[in-house]
């Protein structure tokens, strides 16, 4: 745990933070009003106390914590954060890192998961399951490809046993889909629950 010195006077902090080794020990009522607690009291803990700071609220999406410091609220120390924007190269990475982390599905449980969202139908979801046909979406995104790509990206939409969501693959229908990286996120999480 760590501590914070009080003027209990003014109810600001002072100096750097940490219990001096003299004081390791108390209880922390004791801590919160030297003068009361010790007898003598060293004139250096004359009117302060020692309280425990409370940890800093979550960093909110989109930002970086660059470091904390410690304020008065509510009558007691907290830990708060000093906050700045992440760059478009650090959100672009966190992206990145998410849809890795994300677990493979079978193409069973994304056919099932998009055609429970309503992204396809299931008799599309069915046909692609069995390998009899691509659902419409799949084969648009497909037909917009370069002539050169097209015949390999529709050999992988049949083939692939595992559907990755960082798949290039998955990026296509997404665009196609006009869905957010949070929706897909979302159907990962639903298809690996099938």
């Amino acid at each position: 745990m760590t501590y914070q010195k009080i003027n209990l006077t003014t109810r600001e902090t002072v100096g750097p933070m940490g219990l001096p080794k003299d004081l390791k020990g108390l209880a922390v009522s004791s801590l919160a009003d030297l003068s009361e607690a010790l007898n003598p009291c060293p004139a250096d803990y004359v009117g302060m106390g020692f309280l425990p700071v409370a940890s800093a609220d979550d960093v909110p999406d989109g930002k970086v914590s660059e470091g904390q410091t410690v304020v008065m609220l509510d009558d007691a120390p907290v830990f708060i954060h000093t906050l700045r924007d992440k760059t478009a190269d650090e959100l672009a990475a966190e992206l990145q890192a998410n849809h890795e982390a994300a677990p493979n599905l079978s193409r069973a449980q994304f056919a099932m998961a998009v055609a429970g969202a309503g992204v396809i139908t299931t008799a599309e979801a069915l046909g692609w399951i069995k390998g009899d046909d691509l659902p419409a979406l799949a084969a648009q995104a497909i037909a917009e490809l370069p002539a050169a790509e097209r015949p390999f990206a529709e050999i992988k939409f049949y083939a692939a046993d595992q559907i990755a969501r960082s798949s290039d693959l998955v990026e296509l229908l997404r665009t196609k889909a006009s869905l957010s990286h949070a929706q897909l996120d979302g159907l990962f999480e639903a298809g690996a629950a099938l």
